[in-house]
């Protein structure tokens, strides 16, 4: 069940962890999205070469701006549920995920997708690890 905050008691003033914290939170409750985030990284993993990681195609910077809107559409959504503006969650997520360094389980991957939703060389680089884990290899 998606947590929602009530607005009226939100802080007016919420701090850079406490705005990722929620939007993560809300995230990592949302079983559908997790799934359907998960899925779609399994289907396009194997477009990633493995033992080149300087080569980058079209198709990767293609795939990276869907993964993006993937992401935009679920948090802008969760944003305007509880009040917040977009660049003000973007600008607190970067500050936040470098603070958050060896995060595991589903809010690593969270993170890391987040984090994979604004910078298309971490795309890349998680991208690869998924095909990696997939492949055993």
């Amino acid at each position: 069940m998606p947590v929602v905050l009530d607005k009226k008691n939100a802080a007016p003033n919420l701090t850079s962890d406490e705005i990722v914290n929620t939007v993560t939170q809300i995230l990592l409750t949302d079983d559908k999205f997790a799934n359907e985030l998960e899925r779609w990284c399994e289907q396009h993993c194997d477009r990633f070469f493995l033992d080149d990681e300087s080569e980058h195609l079209m198709e990767h910077w293609k795939l990276h701006e869907d993964f993006c809107n993937l992401f935009e559409k679920r948090i802008e959504a969760c944003l305007t549920e509880n009040g917040y503006s977009v660049d003000e969650f973007w600008d607190a997520l970067m500050k936040f995920v470098d603070g958050q360094k060896g995060a595991t389980g589903a809010e690593g991957f969270l993170l890391e997708a987040l984090r994979a939703s604004t910078d298309y060389r971490q795309f890349a680089v998680t991208m690869r690890q998924m095909r990696r884990d997939r492949s055993g290899k």
